[in-house]
């Protein structure tokens, strides 16, 4: 028989005793259907699954004879797979090498720039894979009739065959319920398993950043039987973590029933532990039924995601995105709001047409429709098989891009003494209608809003300054920018400052200083958790410093004194259970009737209010792990107030 072997690196997450890891889905689900052919089945093993960042040389030395060595790229590996792909061909330069995944691009740069590449597969891998593997039985393979196959004549030109995916989904294999992964699993006894799951393919929508609508559009159902099935295995083999590969979950009417499911199983035998859900931007209601079910669950990772990357209308024509209007998100934030369910909604910095007055003004609408605690920000970038990679689009938006080294994986691989090769990622550094200059402003923008706002540093004095000034969101936080710019000895100044020469070093294809909190280096952290976890470690600082830009706002500064400490007081510190004070204006109420959507005016009258912390971590590494890092999405940051003496409108807020 002819070997085998499967390429599909992932990073084992160690944290103390505990290591994870994901079964190599993507390549498993292509043997699963190869070898359901008994002609490919007879004639070929895998003799081996590389799914881990394993020392190459001693990967290389312990391969035996082998035929093909098929590798799945992305972004995360793409590096390592051709570092191991050169080596195998060095020492066995008869063995085909074959690469496919999202992170191979569209054209015959992987074969013309790595001459240790045979062939590529573009699009979809089944059908490909398997016809690969047939032709290469023959003793002349006819690569024409491969679909979706990238190669070389032997005189050295190259040809590109059409893709072709699979019609319906019904005849495929499962890679789990086939028996695929079970040597795996004997084979690591100690390592606790994510998985990835995947109930239907394809995407309906066509945005220009993305390439999974792009790639393959249209949706395919896999037959609930194995979806079933799947669920099954999972909790039999004790999978902890399950990522859904589905583009829009919730979408479809059975997407409900799947949920109860894994629910139901979950309940009954502890497994899976821990689901992570994109899903669907439209049939609200049903999302929500979900949500509300696997967070009662306890089976939630982040909650429900409700995207809209831009709120520019120039830039959702230019990436041929729709969202719905401002009424229907607002609408959809208060129900998450009422139900206390998690949810969050991200933006993409760096998109054609946006400008900074635009992307700003896209926070402060976010802020207006209520989404105060999930507001993510994530530059773009630019996959290799999405529309804005392509030249053209490039070229007609002036998009420049910089390469950036994925920081926190190559620190993770560092820590478990796996091969630790920098892997990239090409970030938009400039368009035409947003300068260098301007997208960094922008980055430090959104960084400042997530950092102080959406982890609750100064929510409610800019909540009284929208709601009782009318002043827009983007203008007070351009301005405390601003501030912190001419105020360079200030807390925030140097936070901002230390962003700011990492996102320099990135834009400048260098690698970024690792941002770690002082009380916690053992972590490399996203600029906004930075921020936030520097300013409450000195929260009298923070408040002092800032105390006169916040000042100018107010008329009352009575009003504004009083505002300012009911802030200070609701922010949680380590080995501080609980705390009283008194007010004399009620903030509770009136902060609860704003979060509601039903604003009423502040009213005075004095108040004594408790603010009590359940958890109480004691120290400031403890408070790392449990508030900083976890606090914008799960609210973590602010102390539960209740009244001593209750009004007549008595309230409870977080």
């Amino acid at each position: 028989m002819k070997n085998i072997y499967l390429v599909q690196p992932d990073a084992i997450r160690a944290k103390k005793e505990i290591r994870s890891a994901y079964l190599p889905y993507a390549v498993g689900q292509l043997w699963a259907y190869a070898r359901a052919d008994e002609r490919i089945a007879r004639a070929y093993r895998v003799k081996k699954f590389i799914f881990l960042f394993e020392p190459i040389s001693a990967l290389v030395d312990e391969m035996e004879d082998p035929f093909l060595v098929g590798f799945s790229a992305y972004t995360w590996n793409t590096e390592y797979c051709k570092a191991l792909a050169q080596a195998v061909k060095t020492k066995f330069p008869d063995c085909r090498i074959l690469f496919g995944g999202h992170n191979v691009p569209p054209d015959d740069s992987f074969l013309t720039q790595f001459p240790y590449i045979n062939y590529l597969i573009h699009s979809e891998g089944e059908i490909s894979f398997h016809r690969l593997l047939l032709e290469l039985l023959a003793d002349s393979p006819n690569y024409v009739a491969v679909p979706g196959l990238h190669y070389r004549f032997p005189d050295g030109s190259l040809a590109k065959n059409q893709p072709k995916a699979l019609a319906g989904l019904e005849t495929v294999p499962s890679p789990y319920l086939t028996g695929v992964f079970d040597e795996i699993l004997v084979r690591y006894p100690d390592i606790r398993w994510s998985v990835v799951f995947e109930t239907n393919r394809g995407c309906p929508y066509k945005c220009a950043y993305c390439d999974w609508g792009n790639h393959v559009g249209k949706m395919r159902l896999f037959p609930i039987s194995r979806v079933l099935g799947e669920i099954a295995w999972f909790g039999a083999n004790k999978i902890e973590y399950m990522f859904f590969a589905d583009a829009n979950f919730g979408i479809l009417d059975r997407d409900e029933r799947i949920a109860d499911a894994i629910i139901k199983q979950s309940r009954e035998i502890g497994y899976p532990m821990v689901t992570e859900i994109i899903y669907a931007k439209e049939n609200h209601e049903r999302v929500q039924r979900i949500v509300k079910k696997v967070s009662d669950a306890g089976l939630g990772y982040a909650g429900a995601r409700i995207s809209l990357q831009s709120l520019s209308p120039v830039v959702l024509k230019n990436i041929h995105r729709s969202n719905l209007d401002f009424s229907y998100y607002k609408g959809i934030f208060q129900s998450y709001r009422k139900a206390c369910l998690p949810h969050v909604s991200d933006l993409i910095l760096g998109l054609p047409g946006e400008t900074f007055q635009s992307f700003c003004e896209g926070i402060g609408k976010l802020l207006e429709m209520g989404q105060h605690e999930g507001v993510l920000v994530f530059p773009l970038a630019l996959l290799p098989n999405s529309p804005l990679a392509q030249p053209e689009l490039q070229r007609r938006f002036s998009l420049q891009t910089a390469r950036s080294t994925l920081q926190i994986l190559s620190q993770s691989l560092a820590t478990d003494g796996f091969e630790n090769i920098p892997e990239y990622i090409d970030y938009v550094v400039s368009t035409d209608t947003m300068p260098e200059e301007d997208m960094l402003s922008a980055y430090l923008f959104a960084n400042l809003v997530i950092g102080s706002h959406s982890f609750a540093l100064t929510w409610y004095i800019a909540m009284y300054l929208h709601e009782a000034a009318r002043l827009p969101y983007e203008k007070i936080y351009c301005a405390l920018l601003d501030f912190a710019h001419v105020n360079p000895d200030t807390l925030l100044s140097g936070a901002l400052e230390k962003i700011k020469s990492n996102r320099l070093d990135i834009q400048a294809g260098r690698l970024g200083t690792a941002l770690t909190l002082p009380y916690e280096k053992s972590k490399v952290l996203s600029e906004s958790v930075f921020l936030f976890g520097m300013c409450v470690h000195e929260l009298e600082r923070f408040f002092r410093e800032t105390a006169p830009f916040f000042s100018a706002f107010f008329d009352d500064k009575e009003v504004f004194g009083e505002l300012l400490r009911y802030q200070f007081e609701s922010l949680r510190q380590p080995g501080a259970p609980g705390k009283t004070s008194g007010f004399r204006y009620d903030f509770p109420a009136y902060f609860k009737d704003l979060l509601d959507g039903c604003p009423s005016p502040l009213q005075q009258r004095d108040v004594r209010l408790a603010f009590a912390d359940d958890r109480n971590p004691a120290d400031w590494k403890t408070f790392a792990a449990e508030v900083v890092f976890r606090g914008a999405r799960e609210n973590r940051s602010l102390y539960t107030v209740s009244y001593i003496e209750d009004p007549d409108d008595a309230t409870e807020e977080k």
